[in-house]
């Protein structure tokens, strides 16, 4: 039967984890290996034997039919974690007794469309796992979980930061966390998740796109200064500023719709309420001509960027001008 992992870590209780097979597959290692690990952590020690780990693209002339047939000392089950599956696996587990044996298959590159994906997919007793990168709603729940575990607090600013520029991935945004909750400061801010995470520039990076919104040329010469200082600086700006663009497109299309307070509650991600002014002058004066012509300017400046990387400051500096003058 298929399972969201995302589904099967919120109801944990509903599942048996013994004497049965999961197959659990996706783009996401980190969330692979975390399923794996929790239904390795519900075996219980009084049953479960040893753990055979066994790779079929290597042990190849294994037989998995009499090793889950050999009983363990003390008459303990057997517990299996195979990698690298085939379909020829399904004709194995076939001949197999499940009441001494719990098997966890992990595949790379499994295609929805195979016969051993069907096979776990429509089968009845057996689960397949499916893991791919979070969803917001799923993110939102775990990090306020995995922070409350641990006793973290943070400021309502800083909060609204991690939780837009953390990471989709499992694994990755479980290390974040733990690696905040170890900061050991009550109130956490959000320079200090700045500091803490691996989107450290971020903030200025934002900063100085919003500097553009109403600043003069020296102003925003001086911030760029500042800000960009390599030509990984000048790329990861160009992505902020693409993404900001995108949002300017959103809020220009609904402009004669909605109201701008209301764009700017909709649009403005919540740990940029600092920015929320620069926001609004932004949303008054963006339409879609003028997004047009910034989109080509990115796609310009970025061009220009890989074919002279050395003189990003000056191509970024030019950017943020032009961008400033049609924004007035």
């Amino acid at each position: 039967m298929k399972v969201n992992a995302e589904k099967f870590l919120d109801n944990l209780n509903q599942y048996k984890f013994e004497k049965t097979v999961f197959f659990v597959t996706g783009n996401e290692e980190g969330l692979v290996n975390k399923i794996q690990n929790i239904i390795l952590s519900k075996q219980k020690p009084n049953i479960c034997g040893e753990i055979k780990i066994l790779d079929l693209k290597i042990d190849k002339n294994i037989n998995l039919k009499e090793l889950s047939h050999n009983q363990s000392l003390f008459n303990k089950s057997n517990f299996f974690q195979i990698k690298n599956p085939d379909d020829s696996l399904i004709g194995v587990l076939e001949k197999i007794n499940y009441n001494n044996n719990t098997i966890v298959i992990s595949g790379e590159n499994i295609k929805n469309n195979s016969k051993i994906k069907k096979y776990f997919d429509f089968h009845k007793k057996f689960y397949s796992i499916v893991c791919y990168s979070l969803t917001k709603v799923f993110k939102k729940k775990l990090v306020d979980k995995l922070f409350n575990k641990n006793n973290c607090m943070l400021s309502k600013d800083a909060y609204w930061f991690f939780l837009e520029n953390s990471s989709d991935k499992y694994q990755m945004l479980e290390n974040e966390i733990l690696k905040i909750s170890n900061y050991n400061k009550v109130n956490i801010s959000i320079e200090d998740i700045s500091k803490l995470s691996s989107n450290m520039g971020m903030l200025q990076f934002e900063d100085l796109f919003f500097q553009c919104i109403g600043s003069s040329n020296q102003s925003i010469l001086r911030k760029s200064r500042k800000t960009i200082r390599s030509s990984a600086d000048a790329y990861n700006f160009l992505q902020i500023a693409k993404n900001f663009l995108k949002i300017l497109i959103y809020s220009s299309e609904r402009k004669n719709k909605e109201s701008i307070a209301n764009l700017v509650e909709h649009y403005l991600p919540k740990y940029l309420f600092r920015q929320k002014s620069s926001f609004e002058l932004a949303v008054i004066k963006a339409d879609l001509s003028k997004m047009i012509i910034i989109n080509s300017l990115l796609q310009k400046t970025e061009l220009f960027l890989r074919k002279n990387d050395s003189g990003y400051l000056i191509i970024i500096q030019r950017f943020l001008l032009n961008f400033s003058k049609i924004m007035r």
